[in-house]
């Protein structure tokens, strides 16, 4: 749902910025925001601490005053501040190696532009995710590819870029087993069964990817795919189907596609997860929709695309060994 509510004269956007997302040298474009919300009439307040704009939160009369929060990051930055600051209005300046949401609705790495939105005031109302206590917006994946970013995150020193993912992709892909997941899609009495598993609230994806095309994040569902990929030449014909758009089409990498509001998964062993590109445990996990859970400033021209349902490939995946 897209609504407009420009900023009243005077509002306070409150903005956070994230030292550690994506390369450094990236200040400049928070110093171009703080210049252009000015020029605005609007009162921007610049935070480098999480702790200070949680304090500063706190206070009736600031939230009162507050017409955004703005991260000043990647997607993890977004995730962070829909968890803390749930209802809360978000707009984002990317500044993050992925930005895949920015991406999506087209908010460029431009400060006059971001601020430019903002003053114009269109909002979409989308779907928010939510697992254990966290939230996220765009999609978590348990198997291998979380088991990539768990190694990425544990080796990082300072500001990430695309090239740190390398070394912990090699590593990765000769170490890891493929243990089976049992998945529970809203009230199934039998599980699924798979051995990677990726939940979508949205189309975006790493790289480009077509992993889950058909996703759209304001229609109260979570897109599932459930992958059988059991070694190294399964998950890369996996990525090359996905890199090609034609993934839907290939059974031969056993690929189910369902539709849900609440998955259960488990394992015999913990699995690493995923959410919007960061660590976030390990399974056994629920995870669950939450309706119109986040309100995102867009641009002025934005306007959702309708999804491109895709049919599953297979009723169910084959027996996994």
């Amino acid at each position: 749902m897209i609504s407009v509510e420009p900023p009243s004269p005077d509002a306070v956007i409150a903005i956070l910025r994230n030292p550690w997302s994506g390369p450094g040298r990236r200040k400049r474009y928070v110093h171009s925001l703080l210049l252009a919300l000015k020029s605005h009439g609007l009162k921007p307040r610049l935070f480098s601490s999480r702790a200070r704009l949680t304090a500063w939160m706190t206070n009736p009369r600031h939230r009162e005053s507050l017409y955004c929060l703005v991260a000043a990051g990647g997607d993890g930055t977004i995730s962070d501040l829909m968890t803390r600051f749930p209802g809360v209005r978000l707009a984002t300046i990317p500044l993050g190696t992925e930005n895949l949401l920015a991406r999506q609705v087209g908010i460029p790495r431009d400060g006059a532009v971001v601020a430019q939105m903002i003053a114009a005031g269109r909002t979409w109302t989308i779907d928010a995710c939510e697992l254990g206590m966290r939230r996220f917006c765009l999609l978590a994946s348990i198997g291998i590819d979380a088991a990539i970013v768990h190694r990425t995150h544990a080796g990082r020193r300072g500001n990430i870029h695309k090239l740190n993912y390398l070394g912990p992709i090699l590593a990765t892909l000769r170490t890891y087993r493929f243990p089976k997941l049992r998945v529970w899609l809203d009230d199934d009495v039998e599980p699924q069964r798979c051995r990677l598993l990726l939940i979508a609230n949205h189309a975006a994806y790493a790289l480009g990817l077509q992993l889950m095309p058909e996703a759209r994040g304001d229609d109260g569902w979570l897109d599932v795919r459930l992958f059988a990929a059991k070694n190294f030449w399964s998950t890369w014909k996996l990525v090359w189907c996905a890199w090609r758009g034609t993934l839907a089409r290939q059974s031969r990498v056993h690929v189910v596609w369902r539709r849900a509001t609440r998955i259960r998964v488990d394992a015999d062993v913990p699995v690493p997860i995923q959410v919007d590109g960061d660590p976030a445990g390990s399974t056994p996990a629920e995870i669950r929709i939450l309706p119109k859970g986040l309100r995102l400033v867009v641009p002025p021209d934005f306007s959702p695309q309708p999804a491109h349902r895709m049919l599953a490939t297979a009723d169910a995946l084959p027996p996994l060994e």
